[in-house]
């Protein structure tokens, strides 16, 4: 990839994303990767899918998170 698209990329995301830090005691972190292990989805993925859910956005829009 050029340097010049994966300047345009980061600045979509920049634009479009909020990144924040998420922390969790590593028994819990343990726990949530093995429940999201076994709906074979990544960590990330199912956080915002649980995330989503709670909030009332069942439709994952940007089709990210899942493996």
């Amino acid at each position: 990839m050029d340097k010049s698209r994966t300047q345009k990329i980061n600045a979509y995301k920049k634009r479009v994303y909020k990144r924040f830090m998420l922390e969790l005691k590593k028994e819990d972190f343990e726990r949530v990767r093995a429940v999201a292990d076994a709906t074979c989805e990544t960590v990330s993925g199912f956080i915002k899918r649980v995330l989503a859910e709670h909030i009332g956005d069942t439709a994952n829009r940007d089709g990210v998170g899942g493996r």
